[in-house]
């Protein structure tokens, strides 16, 4: 987060496997957590991000998170496929660093600093 100058921590997981784990455990052990936003890679070894996706909008502790898909596809039909699994927001990944940068921060002004969240997140 430091070196994307944002002002909220940012987690990383390299598989789907671990990121859904990760959600379970941390909802488990801290039911006040204040994870605010998923942004949900769709190519991930292992468990893809449209089954990542759905396994989250199936957890009723979880249904609830924002997540934004990040994807190198602008193809209409995975766009469409991932609003119908419950994505809140379909971003094509920047290319280089300083794309991701903007991003990164264009996305926590957004959700962190203009939208209103539910409490109970």
């Amino acid at each position: 987060a430091k070196h994307a100058g944002v002002a909220v921590p940012i987690l990383h997981y390299e598989t789907g496997e671990e990121a859904i784990s990760f959600l379970r455990q941390n909802r488990t052990s801290n039911p006040h957590s204040s994870i605010g936003l998923v942004l949900l890679d769709l190519n991930l070894p292992g468990m893809s991000g449209q089954d990542l996706l759905d396994e989250i909008r199936h957890d009723q502790y979880l249904k609830q998170l924002p997540i934004v898909i990040l994807s190198t596809s602008s193809q209409p039909e995975d766009v469409d496929s991932c609003y119908k699994l419950g994505a809140n927001a379909y971003v094509v990944k920047p290319v280089g660093l300083a794309g991701y940068l903007t991003l990164v921060q264009s996305v926590e002004s957004f959700w962190f600093e203009t939208v209103y969240l539910p409490e109970s997140m």
